[in-house]
């Protein structure tokens, strides 16, 4: 967001006694990077991967000194986020919130 637009939130905001959260997910791989490696001098190093990839997705929101999150297996899709505003409800107080996400659009499931 651009300064003078998150500025003029933050004010507005506090003057309506609401709470700005900050939402956004992530995927992660265990898929293996490529590094660099040592072996003892004239030994080729060996790497030993299973290459059974998998991955997770991660949902999370962003309060004034509050963190939440959600872990979910595969990619994010519309019920996952569903469920994590449901969780997210529960646990920040009963004010207004103002939330900002990403422009991502979720995949239907």
């Amino acid at each position: 967001m651009e300064t003078g637009g998150l500025a003029g939130l933050k004010k507005k905001a506090r003057q309506q006694h609401r709470t700005i959260v900050f939402i956004d997910e992530s995927g992660l791989s265990t898929r293996p990077t490529r590094v660099r490696t040592w072996a003892p001098r004239g030994q080729t190093p060996v790497l030993h991967e299973t290459f059974n990839w998998k991955s997770l997705s991660i949902i999370s929101a962003l309060a004034l000194w509050r963190f939440y999150f959600q872990i979910h297996p595969g990619s994010i899709k519309s019920p996952q986020v569903v469920e994590f505003l449901r969780h997210l409800q529960r646990h920040v107080p009963v004010t207004p919130r103002i939330e900002i996400r990403d422009l991502a659009e979720f995949a239907p499931e």
